[in-house]
């Protein structure tokens, strides 16, 4: 009898099978996204550092005054990053909890997607014989990628240090287009093929390092389906097109002027570092090279900042050395394997950081922020080769993974909390850079802040004798001497300051509040409002303004002040400071049922107000 054959059938069972993978594949992806977030909680906790200062907390203000799609066309060469800084000052102003929140979703998106890639690529290279493990292992596989690279400590340096979610933005981009892309192809899907495209201009506007992305994807192409760069672009020509194409971006944005001319906005690369050529460069990025790869093994290494001399050892050179060699051979050896791939794209996504165009920081820890994640994928493959075809290999393997994962945990749980302390931050930049000079100053910063002016000074000091000439050594020494009860020699410490320097709205703050201690208070009060106009989105400047007005007995002006710093406020101690000034103002001019309105308004935002309290009554008598 003849055997029908049920096609309908048939596909409804592949249909099925097809829904059942990627429901698993989204379920290693949650799984591995969700672990980043348990282990990542502490950064919460960790303040705005370093880079952040200057490109957030002093730049916010201005975005609030303009609007958050003022950071796209504000000349950025990283847009899409500035403009997700708008929109977390307009959420929360600038509570750190908010930025961090966002790095964390980024980072742990950027771990979900890297799961789902490599879920994707098992399959796709199991479908070509490429790849011998069993399918039941793809979810163990995937997953412990994931981990391993989402969970190392070095990559707090993007997901903790929240102006660096550039890197992890770009990052997040880039996995999202090989994903897309490798989906696309698969399923023959011009739409998906489109989005990777897409992803791919998000990542360039992200981070101009992403121009590695178009690279990597043509690799990716080559290695698993064409076979040649020109097969490539003639089977998929509108999406490497595009992807190509998003490179004209650097332009639009300001890199490439910067690389030749020093144009950019964002100097230290290219022809704005003085002193270094693209030769001397390239001996220090084969060091730095060398220093990557110890501080993946080292966790002791990582720090915020370290100077040239932090990779100078003759080891880091000749781990530099054995790195590109290994490289190398691992590209002749595997170039007809599919792990041939790894080493080409590793070399890839760091070369706009690591080869021959120079940049100011030559080692900074987030520039292995997605190399690594092409390291994880190497030692797990091993892995599972290990495990494949020893007799014990499996229990091994899952054992080493286990354990090296449980101590990442451990060190970047201990990581987060370094970064909850800046002082701890900026002196492991001393301990392990004590060359450097701008370790010193910032930690003396810090150090002024939190009143510990001994200390402060010894550093300072120490400042100086590395560098004499450092454009922010001045300006801390001024900033010390209004600590210490010495205003006039911060004024003149100040007078010492570059033009530039002079106008920067902290700076100005400061040399006014020197100027009104020593009863200088037109001079003051000028100061606060050019501060004012170059930070309009800032209460603390249009408050002190008010406070000058007020000594100065122009209590209707400072009223207006007042009442712009209380519209501008978005902290309640704030809001609560600016309505007592309000309610002072007021009853100075004998208004006193004005008054008791403001105080009533200062205690609402903070009831603990005693000076409200005690001046609420004391209108209430006279009114």
């Amino acid at each position: 009898m003849r055997q029908v054959h049920d096609d309908s059938a048939e596909a409804a069972a592949q249909t099925q099978t097809l829904r059942v993978a990627s429901a698993q594949v989204l379920g290693i992806a949650l799984l591995a996204a969700a672990c980043v977030v348990v282990v990542w909680w502490g950064a919460l906790d960790a303040a705005f550092v370093f880079d952040d200062v200057v490109r957030i907390v002093q730049r916010e203000e201005r975005f609030a005054a303009r609007g958050a799609w003022y950071a796209v066309f504000d000349g950025s060469q990283r847009p899409l990053v500035d403009l997700t800084l708008a929109w977390n000052y307009a959420a929360g102003g600038l509570d750190p909890r908010g930025y961090h929140a966002f790095n964390i979703a980024v980072h742990a998106a950027a771990a979900g997607v890297l799961a789902m890639l490599v879920s994707v690529l098992l399959h796709t290279l199991r479908m070509r014989a490429a790849i011998r493990i069993p399918p039941a292992w793809d979810p163990a596989v995937a997953l412990s990628i994931a981990l391993l690279w989402a969970l190392h400590p070095l990559q707090t340096s993007a997901a903790t240090y929240v102006i660096q979610r550039a890197e992890s933005m770009a990052a997040l981009c880039t996995l999202s287009a090989a994903l897309l892309l490798v989906l696309g192809v698969e399923r023959r899907s011009v739409a998906l093929r489109l989005a990777a495209g897409c992803a791919v201009v998000g990542a360039m506007c992200s981070k101009p390092t992403a121009v590695a992305a178009p690279f990597v994807l043509l690799a990716l192409d080559m290695w698993l389906w064409s076979g040649g760069a020109r097969r490539a672009f003639g089977q998929r020509p509108v999406f490497h097109t595009l992807a190509f194409a998003s490179v004209g971006l650097l332009a639009v944005l300001g890199v490439t002027a910067g690389l030749v001319g020093g144009s950019g906005r964002m100097a230290g690369y290219g022809a704005d570092v003085p002193g270094m050529d693209s030769i001397s460069y390239l001996g220090h990025s084969v060091r730095a090279l060398g220093f990557y790869c110890c501080t993946l093994c080292d966790t002791g290494m990582l720090a915020i900042d370290r100077g040239t001399e932090a990779i100078s050892s003759g080891w880091f050179l000749l781990a530099g050395l054995a790195a590109i060699a290994g490289l190398v051979a691992a590209t002749v050896l595997g170039w007809r394997r599919w792990w041939g791939f790894l080493p080409v794209v590793f070399a890839m996504l760091l070369a706009p950081t690591t080869s021959i165009v120079p940049i100011a920081d030559v080692a900074v820890d987030h520039r292995m922020y997605l190399p690594s994640a092409v390291l994880a994928i190497a030692a797990v493959a091993l892995g599972a080769r290990i495990a494949a075809r020893t007799a014990n290999g499996r229990a091994f393997v899952a054992a080493a993974l286990a354990l090296l994962i449980v101590l990442e945990v451990r060190a970047t749980i201990a990581r987060n909390r370094v970064y909850a302390d800046p002082i701890a931050l900026w002196s492991e930049v001393v301990a392990q850079s004590p060359g450097h000079a701008r370790g010193y100053i910032n930690r003396a910063g810090l150090l002024i802040e939190a009143g510990r002016l001994e200390e402060a000074e010894r550093d300072l000091d120490e400042a100086a004798r590395l560098q004499p000439g450092h454009p922010t050594l001045a300006a801390n020494r001024a900033i010390l001497a209004i600590h210490r009860g010495e205003p006039e020699q911060a004024i003149e410490l100040f007078a010492t300051l570059g033009r530039d320097r002079r106008w920067e709205p902290a700076l100005l703050g400061a040399r006014a509040d020197a100027l009104r201690a020593v009863g200088r208070l037109d001079e003051a009060l000028r100061d606060y409002e050019v501060a004012s106009e170059r930070a309009p989105g800032d209460a603390r400047f249009r408050m002190l303004v008010g406070l000058v007005l007020s000594q100065l007995e122009r209590n209707d002006e400072a009223i207006d002040a007042f009442a712009a710093a209380h519209a501008l406020a978005r902290e309640p101690e704030l809001r609560a400071s600016a309505a007592f000034n309000l309610g002072n103002a007021h009853y100075r001019l004998g208004r006193t049922d004005e008054a008791v309105a403001w105080y009533d308004r200062a205690l609402a935002d903070n009831p603990d107000h005693e000076g409200a309290r005690r001046w609420r009554e004391e209108a209430m008598k006279h009114g």
